[in-house]
């Protein structure tokens, strides 16, 4: 190896160790610079608000407020505990997971995915629960709330979660909220004490009669049927019950004319 060479060799490993050098000082200022930083900005995201949330950004904020005495504007990074954030926020009944970051614009931010409401239960005419798509309950916000169908009358198991009922009406209403046609239809279901359900519609003047909850996928069907292609033909006003109870067919009976 030729003397030149062997100095551009020894060039070559001083510049890589000098860059080395380098590279860890941009490092470390970047680092005492990050905790020196403060929070600018807090950005709350909460999933599906306006739609089925009941929690709010502002919600959230007042949360932050009520914990931490401010709204963590112009805290230090450094100091602060993005997983006690967290775990706050997960103490909320309406929170089902927390996300809590700080991204390089030195922008706070929380998301948050919340319970969901399935249908809201009245055990009585001024007290309701909601209960989310896992027969969870939470008595949901005082500021919000949200249009899902109403279950009323017999409901042992809201006191009782071993109550044998339970599945069989958590069946129907998941089979509602997923079925747009029922959701826009079905306003409300009543169980009386034997375990029947009357459902409200939304339009018409009827009580539709589903009967004890079994074959709640045929009687479902031939609910959707009739009011697709014979509801109009009999007048949506014109009939007191639509009774769903009778195999393979509706039973209808009328409002009596008024005399």
């Amino acid at each position: 190896m030729t003397l030149r060479k062997k100095i551009e060799l020894k060039w070559r490993g001083l510049l890589n160790i000098l860059g080395a050098f380098a590279l860890l000082g941009l490092l470390w200022a970047s680092v005492n610079k990050r905790s020196d930083a403060t929070i600018e900005a807090i950005v709350v995201t909460v999933d599906d608000y306006k739609e089925k949330s009941l929690l709010s950004p502002g919600d959230v904020k007042n949360i932050i407020i009520e914990n931490f005495e401010n709204t963590l504007l112009d805290r230090s990074i450094s100091r602060l505990d993005l997983e006690l954030i967290e775990a706050i926020m997960i103490e909320d009944e309406m929170v089902n997971e927390a996300q809590v970051y700080v991204d390089n614009k030195n922008h706070l931010h929380v998301e948050v995915w919340t319970k969901k409401p399935l249908f809201r239960a009245f055990t009585s005419p001024s007290e309701s629960v909601y209960v989310d798509d896992e027969g969870v309950l939470f008595t949901g916000s005082t500021r919000h709330s949200v249009r899902v169908p109403i279950v009323s009358g017999h409901i042992p198991w809201i006191d009782d979660d071993e109550a044998e009922d339970k599945e069989e009406l958590m069946t129907l209403m998941q089979s509602i909220d997923q079925d747009p046609m029922l959701l826009s239809l079905v306003e409300q279901v009543h169980i009386s004490p034997d375990g029947s359900y009357d459902l409200a519609p939304k339009i018409g003047s009827a009580v539709v009669q589903f009967g004890k909850p079994v074959d709640q996928e045929e009687k479902l069907e031939k609910l959707k049927y009739f009011y697709r292609h014979t509801i109009r033909r009999v007048g949506i006003n014109s009939l007191a019950t639509i009774n769903l109870d009778y195999q393979g067919q509706v039973v209808c009976t009328r409002i009596k004319d008024k005399t």
